[in-house]
């Protein structure tokens, strides 16, 4: 699974020196340093471009080299690619195991999720967001349900979040409405904790499978619950997620109902859908049209399967 690991550094110079030891540690154990670094503009990337290539070879994916420098970098040379937000390089054009290291924090939590999905399209099991913390504040700034994300990762990972990003993510609103008609729940999705991680780093992933047809199941406590210990998930740890979703026109339907739900709802002009039961189980649950229609608010995990829960990540 995707991990995201969280480095704290009190100055950017601080943070240039954690990144060569993160360069020249991969360089020594892996023989090569091919590591996708991404800030939030053409300026950054070509600034950073230019105070690493001394050290490092590395190209910028913005400005007049930017194509020479990725074609090098899908060869598999050792070279440090910098990309800023928007100019994320395709994934499936990446070489198989580079390291994702976001330089500067990312615009949001989409982008934050964009920048995860190439690091994970390259094979990369690691990445870093590094944090530059002075005098209690970070900077630049961070997006306060972006900071959530970041403390529930630490959390999940049995790590000690700074206080400062604890704040933080207190502020994030809990649950948002996007437009006037919308309508918000709060729900819960149960899953392995090894997708828990993916979860928080690259957004939900609809299912293909599902009465009521591809999308993101959610449901009651209980039922979410029953699912993050059952083994068919695949993974060896239970997490159950608190969520929030999101909805404007919702289709609602019996079990008689379901299986022509799961046909036709989406082509209907529903982004929503809620069976009574289904032919898996006698309770309510939700399937919604889009990932980005929920979001995470807390988690909760256990060690095992059926075990105890272990750990709780609020806000």
């Amino acid at each position: 699974a995707l991990m995201l690991e969280v480095k704290v550094v009190k100055s950017e110079q601080e943070g240039v020196t954690w990144l060569y030891a993160l360069l020249r540690r991969e360089r020594k154990h892996g023989g090569m340093s091919r590591v996708v670094i991404f800030v939030r503009t053409d300026a950054a990337a070509l600034a950073l471009h230019q105070r690493l290539r001394k050290s490092f070879a590395s190209a910028a994916n913005a400005g007049p080299h930017a194509k020479d420098g990725l074609a090098r970098f899908r060869e598999g040379q050792r070279l440090v690619l910098v990309t800023p937000d928007g100019r994320v390089p395709s994934s499936a054009l990446l070489p198989r195991g580079a390291i994702g290291v976001s330089w500067e924090p990312p615009s949001g939590t989409a982008a934050h999720q964009s920048r995860m999905r190439a690091a994970a399209g390259a094979s990369t099991t690691v990445s870093h967001q590094l944090l530059v913390l002075r005098h209690g504040e970070f900077s630049p700034p961070l997006d306060p349900s972006y900071a959530r994300t970041l403390k529930f990762s630490i959390d999940l990972n049995r790590g000690a979040a700074p206080r400062a990003l604890v704040e933080l993510a207190c502020r994030a609103p809990l649950g948002r409405k996007r437009r006037r008609e919308d309508e918000t729940l709060v729900l819960f999705h149960g899953t392995s904790v090894e997708t828990a991680h993916k979860i928080l780093a690259e957004g939900f992933k609809p299912s293909s499978e599902g009465y009521l047809g591809p999308g993101v199941y959610v449901a009651r406590e209980d039922k979410a619950a029953r699912f993050a210990n059952d083994p068919r998930h695949g993974g060896t740890a239970a997490a159950t997620l608190k969520v929030s979703i999101t909805f404007s026109k919702a289709k609602y339907v019996d079990h008689a109902g379901v299986r022509t739900a799961e046909r036709t709802w989406h082509n209907q002009g529903f982004d929503a859908c809620r069976a009574n039961s289904t032919g898996y189980s006698p309770n309510m649950e939700w399937c919604l049209k889009r990932p980005e229609q929920v979001e995470v608010l807390a988690v909760e995990w256990s060690d095992t399967l059926g075990g105890e829960t272990v750990g709780v990540a609020n806000p």
